[in-house]
């Protein structure tokens, strides 16, 4: 399979954040790391950008599921 190479404004655009706050995930190992394409050119692999945002979708629904646990432990399972 070839991989799609897409560059940062894309990238930006499709996870709604600063740049700023994208290369601090990166330094932070949360995030994928670019390809340098150029001499001061970088781009991402679409694959691991939707990865990344497909793993934000699961612990969004994760933490959706476990608050309401703890909401129906705290009634004390009543419903």
């Amino acid at each position: 399979m070839s991989e799609r190479l897409i560059p940062t404004v894309v990238v930006l655009d499709r996870i709604c954040m600063s740049k700023t706050q994208m290369y601090r995930l990166i330094a932070a190992g949360e995030f994928p790391k670019p390809v340098p394409i150029g001499r001061h050119r970088v781009a991402f692999l679409e694959t691991e950008v939707a990865a990344w945002i497909d793993e934000r979708s699961r612990l969004r629904d994760e933490g959706a599921e476990m608050r309401r646990e703890r909401a129906i432990h705290a009634v004390g399972g009543r419903r």
